[in-house]
């Protein structure tokens, strides 16, 4: 087994450890903006509910199945642009950190992969931005409108 196998192999695992922590971390944090965001109970119980669901699908089946490959450029670059694609039309939703946060775990697997790195290198990328966009309307808007 070369070094650069061995590092890759190093690194997917030690990536597979923070699915849960990750899919948790992201489903707390989509769920409390949620909550000081929403107008009313209606509002916040769906999209709670949304949140919570999708990183329950993501987390417990898109990703670890994904990280079970040796690269899954797709499937990364996929979740990152769909999150990119929805952190300003629907940011309120929480699926742009859900998704975005799942891609750049993916990415950031396959990047150092034989085959799809530079992709995968890309939907790490695009993933981080759209995790930081998020938090970035989320915080803004809570300083301006006081939320925060």
């Amino acid at each position: 087994m070369s070094s650069t196998s061995t590092t890759t192999s190093i690194d997917r695992n030690s990536l597979r450890s923070l699915v849960v922590p990750t899919g948790i971390a992201t489903a707390v944090v989509s769920t409390v903006f949620t909550y000081l965001g929403a107008h009313d109970p209606g509002e916040y119980i769906s999209m709670i509910a949304l949140g919570l669901v999708s990183a329950a699908v993501v987390y417990g089946w898109v990703v670890p199945r994904a990280l079970e490959r040796s690269a899954a450029p797709k499937t990364a670059m996929a979740m990152s642009v769909i999150a990119a694609l929805l952190t300003l039309p629907a940011f309120w939703t929480g699926l742009p950190l859900v998704l975005g946060a799942a891609g750049a775990l993916v990415g950031a697997a396959g990047r150092g992969a034989s085959k799809g790195s530079g992709l995968s290198i890309a939907a790490l990328l695009i993933g981080a931005l759209s995790v930081l966009g998020y938090l970035a309307i989320y915080i803004v808007d809570g300083l301006v409108v006081g939320n925060l």
